[in-house]
């Protein structure tokens, strides 16, 4: 059965649960709590529980015949109190600002107010009974527990395997955790689990699936599993907080009752989980059923891991099934297609050159059923050649950018004796370039960047460190960007209970494993190269036959699959939407989702209306796009017809057409993202070369690494007509084709970086000029909380920039655009979010102070950024992650920023931790230390110590860094010795 029918269905077969009328139990209340309903106020107080956790849209579509009404005694003030709240999401808190999404909604402001009306239920039965589904769904959860109690105040509890935290969390549980201590939760969920125990088995009958009682187990408990992934959080703080724990079976339904009518919301999301695991576990076990016995003939299921991966299309997921003989298959619940072209183009690129060695790029055995697939498991194994692995890696990430292909991370990998395996191949294929209806086309990337294979990076708060999840990135450990929920060990030996904290997480899932251990790239670089440099050559020869035999390849539904944003964007807002706040009522909730609407303009309208639509429902939205189609589909069936300017195979043999063009390019490209991946020592600097030098004075920073730099700089045509900065590098630039392509950041390591640094070297060149000023308007435009936004390297670093800049050539121009700047930056200063670097205190100190002598504005700022300085605490760069990088090894830390700052305007001096890094000795040489030798600069941005400063655009990144000698320059200029 296909998966819109089943959504279509609403209900799973298996007759309806009665509504609750429970039995009399006891409700105790905690100390400081308002009376709870008891149990025999439980059937009144279910609809009411009900009611509140209706959504906006439930709410404004009330009417005399619907199943809420409004109540008459509610207060106004907190309509308007949710009304500003809503303003302030999705705009800039004003009518004014929330007009854009109005409009693409249809809706009118008195719309939007009317979906935040209190309301209460219905008190006519026919109006009652047109409640929607999920409240049925809800008293039907509710009736399994009434009943369960029943049963246990008549007979007592009957003898029964209460399941161990091992069979309940799974893989997931800590080392030190007690495996076999029984699930404290357990009397609680007591009655759901033995319903599902009981459906699992009649489904199996039903089906004639092949399930062994362990693999039944699995998929009953996966019901806990899905409960607890929704509402954990939230149950073990009632569990620590207060007497909310289930006693026992007779109690559950009195220890719900409390819990939902503090969170009714909670009732809700539980009872879409119910029903989504009702509707998916029936379908996938009808699946194994129809397909396993011919596909592994006389095998049994031995276990069932149903909650590998997001949930997609009401609650569906990928679930890995382990046989009795220890083979493996995973099923995914939706239709691909994709196999069939891209195998074609795997083997077209071997059997067409007889005569040079097979690459030999190969893909999982998969079985397409139209609706679903089976994908047979690729077996990881040890490695005994990591060049030849490394070369097919390279092959084939020629392949996949070829294609257009995106978020191919390490986790899309399989790490074979020979190869990495690709397993998820619904990303082979981008979407077609740009939404239907714009003006702008983004100019089509040939490069490794979107593909994920080598660079994939996290982010989090500011002051939190990436990671790189690129397929070829690693090995590394790190913690994870933001806090998730985990179990920790409570102290004299009691349950675990439930925190937030950054866990250890490592990359590197992806690469060659030698004696078991991952192996990385680094010393295979050239391998990668070679891979890659061939699979061009193959391309290219046979571009445009490639292209027509892709169209014939692919099969009439093939669909590749499309992620509207980030998928960590929705995994972050659904956690939002589960927390205790958003669980107090239906607004609530609704509310967190709503900022998915500052999209409008960039995305359209029916796109974000169905991201909404899913993760209501607690899914990670997903969208599908035809081979040869431009509509969008999303995972409940609607459609956004013409969504896409142009179809995704269009792109794609677009993209293989226009390879001969690029051949030498797209090597420099790969050397360039490689270059940015692998960390490899500093070359060591020798007495002989200590004992050369050089002095340079502090009033000229930034010819210290271009001194070489002549003016090679220029413009290029783009795409879409307008000027461009044209690359100065000749070797292998990282930032080439990211600046080239206005990808870079505005801020100070980013495209004022380079601005500062090509006008330094070449003032009368105007591409640095350019630059310039447009990092000034792009910085303006962000608002406070963007990723380093608050530190130096963002609106102070630019007006850092625009200031020197300005006084070097006497331009007005840059110095009202330094001006523009003065009021964000003392924004950021008041901020002062935590960074690593220079924070946005010192920086505002540091910025303010070269444009003062410019600017009365910047002088009068200058002065409360002076007196937030000297209440600052003691700067601690520890509190927050180090950053990863060759330009971050060249910026100063916090301490050593602070202690610059200090100086310049006179403040006592503070003693900053030891130099960690080249950044920091720099800034301990302007303060009057040590010198520091040119080479550990050099070392520090390149690594490569074959490759000039002057030939790498990278070294650019570095002049900021330089540049700060001069920020505590006082009346006693300092000298630094920088070695030839």
């Amino acid at each position: 059965m296909c998966a819109t029918s089943w959504c279509a269905r609403g209900w799973p077969a298996g007759p309806r649960r009665r509504p609750w009328s429970p039995s009399p139990a006891p409700c105790s209340t905690s100390p400081g709590r308002e009376p709870m309903p008891t149990a025999e106020d439980a059937s009144a107080a279910l609809p009411g529980i009900l009611a509140r956790a209706a959504d906006p849209a439930e709410r404004a579509g009330q009417d005399p015949s619907g199943w809420l009404q409004a109540q008459p005694t509610a207060s106004d003030a907190l309509v308007e109190e949710r009304l500003a709240r809503w303003l302030r999401l999705v705009g800039d808190g004003t009518p004014a600002g929330a007009e854009p999404v109005l409009a693409a909604r249809g809706l009118s402001l008195a719309d939007v107010r009317a979906g935040f009306i209190e309301v209460s239920p219905a008190t006519d039965p026919a109006r009652w009974a047109r409640r929607p589904a999920w409240a049925r769904d809800a008293e039907s959860m509710v009736g399994l527990l009434a009943s369960a109690a029943e049963s246990a105040e008549a007979a007592g509890t009957p003898a029964r395997h209460v399941p161990t935290l091992a069979e309940v969390v799974g893989d997931g549980l800590p080392e030190w955790a007690p495996r076999d201590q029984p699930w404290r939760f357990y009397p609680g969920f007591r009655a759901w689990l033995d319903d599902a125990a009981q459906s699992v088995a009649g489904w199996a009958v039903e089906y004639d699936a092949p399930l062994t009682a362990p693999a039944r187990s699995d998929l009953a408990l996966a019901l806990a599993r899905r409960l607890l992934g929704v509402i954990g959080p939230r149950l073990q703080d009632l569990a620590e907080t207060s007497d909310l724990l289930f006693r026992g079976a007779e109690q559950a339904p009195s220890a719900w009752l409390r819990i939902w009518h503090d969170s009714p919301v909670m009732l809700r999301v539980m009872a879409v989980a119910w029903r989504q695991w009702r509707t998916t576990t029936e379908e996938l076990i009808a699946r194994m059923g129809a397909d396993l016995p011919q596909l592994v003939p006389g095998r049994l299921i031995a276990a069932v891991e149903s909650d590998a991966g997001d949930r997609h299309c009401d609650g569906r997921g990928v679930a890995a099934v382990t046989f009795d003989d220890g083979s493996r298959l995973f099923y995914k619940p939706r239709a691909s297609g994709i196999e069939q072209p891209l195998r074609y183009l795997l083997d077209e690129l071997d059997s067409t050159h007889p005569n040079l060695p097979p690459l030999g790029l190969r893909l999982p055995v998969m079985t397409d059923r139209g609706d679903y697939v089976w994908v047979r498991e690729v077996a990881a194994a040890n490695c005994p050649n990591p060049r030849a692995y490394f070369y097919r890696a390279g092959a084939m990430l020629r392949v996949m950018q070829a294609l257009g292909a995106t978020d191919l991370h390490h986790e899309n990998f399989v790490p074979a004796a020979d190869q990495p395996v690709l397993v998820d191949l619904e990303t082979v294929i981008g979407p077609g370039r740009g939404w239907a209806g714009t003006t702008e086309r983004p100019e089509r990337l040939d490069l490794p960047g979107p593909t994920s294979m080598v660079s994939s990076w996290t982010d989090g708060p500011p002051g939190r460190r990436s990671l790189n999840l690129g397929a070829l990135a690693g090995p590394e450990e790190s913690l994870t960007p933001d806090a998730v929920p985990t179990l920790v060990q409570a102290p004299g030996g009691g349950p675990p209970t439930l925190r937030h904290r950054r866990l250890p997480t490592t990359n590197g899932a992806a690469l060659p494993r030698m004696d078991g251990q991952p192996t990385g790239v680094g010393d295979y670089r050239e391998d990668v190269v070679a891979g890659f440099a061939d699979a061009q050559k193959r391309l290219v020869a046979m571009a445009d036959a490639l292209a027509v035999g892709l169209r014939a390849a692919a099969p009439e539904r093939a669909a590749i699959r499309f992620v509207a944003r980030p998928t960590r964007v929705y995994t972050r807002l659904l956690q939002e939407s589960l927390s205790a706040p958003a669980l107090r009522d239906g607004v609530a909730r609704e509310l967190v989702l709503e900022r998915l609407w500052r999209a409008v303009g960039t995305s359209p309208a029916a796109v974000i209306e169905s991201e909404v639509t899913a993760m209501r429902d607690l899914d990670v939205p997903l969208f599908t796009i035809g081979l040869q189609e431009t509509a969008l589909v999303s995972d409940r069936g609607a459609e956004v017809p013409a969504a896409f300017a142009e179809s995704p195979l269009a792109g794609a043999t677009e993209l293989l057409t226009e390879l001969p063009g690029r051949s030498d390019e797209a090597v420099d490209d790969l050397r360039a993202e490689l270059f940015c991946v692998c960390d490899h020592a500093p070359p060591p600097v020798g007495p002989a070369v200590a004992a050369q030098g050089a002095l340079l004075e502090c009033s000229d920073p930034v010819g210290v690494l271009l001194h070489e730099v002549r003016d090679t700089t220029g413009t290029r045509a783009t795409a879409n007509g307008t000027e461009g900065p044209r690359w100065v590098g000749l070797d292998y630039d990282p930032t080439r084709y990211v600046w080239r392509n206005r990808r870079l950041g505005p801020g100070l390591l980013g495209e004022a970086g380079i601005g500062l640094a090509l006008f330094a070297a070449a003032p009368a060149s105007p591409t640095g000029r350019t630059a310039l000023l447009n990092s000034g308007r792009r910085v303006a435009g962000l608002r406070p909380g963007w990723s380093d936004a608050d530190a130096f390297v963002g609106p102070a670093g630019v007006l850092y920039a625009l200031a020197w800049a300005a006084q070097t050539c006497a331009d007005d121009e840059l110095l009202t655009a330094a001006e523009a700047l003065v009021e964000r930056v003392l924004v950021a200063a008041r901020n002062a979010r935590p960074v690593w670097g220079i924070d946005s205190v010192a920086g505002a100190v540091l910025a303010l102070r070269r444009l003062a002598p410019d600017s009365a504005a910047a002088r009068g700022a200058l002065d409360e950024a002076a007196e937030l300085l000297a209440r600052a605490p003691a700067a601690a760069s520890a509190a927050v992650d180090r950053p990863r990088g060759r330009w971050h090894e060249a910026m100063p830390s916090g301490g050593w920023g602070a202690a610059l700052a200090r100086k310049a305007v006179g403040l006592p001096p503070a003693e900053p931790a030891a130099a960690a890094t080249v950044g920091d000795r720099l800034a301990a040489a302007a303060l009057g230390g040590p010198a520091v030798p040119r080479s550990a600069v050099a070392s520090t941005l390149l690594r490569d110590a074959d490759v000039p400063i002057s030939r790498n655009l990278s070294a650019i990144h570095g002049v900021a860094a330089v540049a700060l000698l001069d920020l505590g320059d006082t009346a006693a200029a300092p000298k630094v010795r920088i070695l030839q």
